[in-house]
């Protein structure tokens, strides 16, 4: 649906106050691929060219759409962002490093860095800095850019993943697999969601496994995002897989579509993924964007499409099914979904509906924790600036103001790392 794309990924800025002022349209323009660097941040070795893939060629002129850009922000775009395409020179300073990221992976010897750098020129990506109060890294369909969090804190290695995460987000735009349909049930969203995030999330992985396998260890060290557990679980499955006489692309692929499946058994992960889901779809259900059930779903199709970085490589084409558990050991999540899609059944099929009715009477039988609760207040909690609870905290909130059988809930909202 044209409202929920844009939303989806801009949400991270309506949550914290910040959004863009201006609505804009613009489309794509093509851009000649100009020189590229070969001394950018990581330094590259000579061995295994036959990673090397075809460069994707650059769109025409009119095939790619950003509907947030005019020629207003696009010169603010060119003024303090930088293109793959694009030489040294015509960089502004500001997005210098990001613009030396995209060298080194479009110039590199990798199956997924040329295709990255290939997609972002022919997407016509803009890549820049920006202040970010609670994300590092934030892909928008809406203007086609990938920010990234001026917080210096954060090492140029780090950056670089980032950069790789969001610009699968932006391949997944372009095979349109990132639109919700508002007929959906919260778990489609959900199941959408999360193949998306593990999708980006192991395509990191996978890059900083190739630039290591190409003697480049950087990126498999960058500990704020690959922790010392997952580093060995990677060079382990990386070990297994080569001890085969597969080709090196099916060794990669056969990773990731293994670490596609162990995402999701990371407990933060699933929290932090549920509880943004949870907010979207509450927000969606208070504007009346959501439709009644239609009988359309979320596709294993569409999951398969993830991890989609080439027509030469795609790590989650080999898909068997999506994980069945999508809530962990977190009881209280799964009963603020059912809660949450029973609410959206009397919204948009009435109170008194057969489907809804039934609906209601499940959750009284499982003596869900939330019945009562007025969705209305909780959408009220979560748009005010001055709430500290996540979405499942302002459930709770509701639930023991309700029923006094829950402790009221403290804490601040969860950081987020990367939407």
């Amino acid at each position: 649906m044209a409202l929920s794309n844009p939303l989806k990924r801009l949400l991270p800025y309506l949550l914290s106050g910040t959004f863009l002022t201006t609505a804009m349209f613009f489309g794509g323009t093509r851009i000649s691929k100009g020189q590229v660097r070969s001394d950018g941040l990581l330094p590259h070795t000579e061995t295994c060219d036959f990673l090397r893939s075809t460069r994707l060629p650059p769109a025409d002129s009119d095939t790619i759409i950003y509907y947030g850009r005019d020629s207003t922000h696009l010169a603010f775009l060119q003024d303090n962002y930088a293109r793959t395409a694009e030489t040294e020179e015509q960089v502004p300073d500001t997005a210098l490093t990001l613009w030396e990221n995209m060298q080194t992976l479009n110039d590199s010897k990798t199956i997924m860095g040329p295709a990255l750098g290939g997609f972002s020129i022919k997407a016509n990506i803009f890549y820049g800095y920006s202040k970010m109060s609670n994300t590092v890294g934030l892909w928008s369909s809406y203007d086609g850019t990938v920010k990234i969090t001026n917080n210096n804190r954060y090492s140029q290695n780090y950056r670089l993943l980032c950069q790789t995460h969001e610009t699968i987000h932006g391949i997944q735009s372009a095979n349109k697999i990132d639109k919700d349909d508002m007929s959906w049930s919260i778990w489609d969203f959900q199941r959408a969601c999360m193949a998306d995030e593990a999708a980006a999330q192991v395509g990191e992985y996978l890059i900083a496994l190739e630039f290591y396998h190409d003697s480049i260890p950087g990126l498999l060290n960058e500990k704020a995002d690959i922790s010392a557990k997952v580093k060995g679980r990677l060079l382990q499955e990386w070990a297994a897989v080569q001890a085969d006489t597969l080709p090196y692309a099916r060794d990669l692929a056969a990773v990731g579509k293994s670490e596609f499946y162990t995402q999701f058994k990371d407990q933060w992960w699933l929290d932090f993924y549920n509880n943004w889901t949870l907010n979207y779809y509450i927000r969606c259900m208070k504007n009346n964007w959501l439709k009644a059930p239609s009988g359309k779903t979320y596709s294993l199709e569409s999951a398969r499409k993830s991890g989609y970085i080439s027509p030469d490589f795609n790590f989650t084409a080999g898909l068997d099914s999506m994980p069945s558990n999508l809530f962990g050991t977190n009881t209280r999540m799964k009963q603020a979904f059912d809660y949450v899609e029973c609410a959206r059944l009397g919204r948009t099929l009435g109170e008194k509906d057969s489907v809804c009715l039934a609906a209601k009477a499940r959750l009284k039988k499982e003596k869900n924790i939330y019945l009562g609760v007025d969705m209305n207040k909780v959408w009220e909690k979560l748009a005010d600036p001055a709430n500290k609870l996540d979405a499942l905290g302002v459930m709770d909130y509701f639930a023991a103001e309700l029923k006094k059988n829950l402790p009221a809930p403290v804490g601040n909202k969860s950081k987020i790392r990367r939407p």
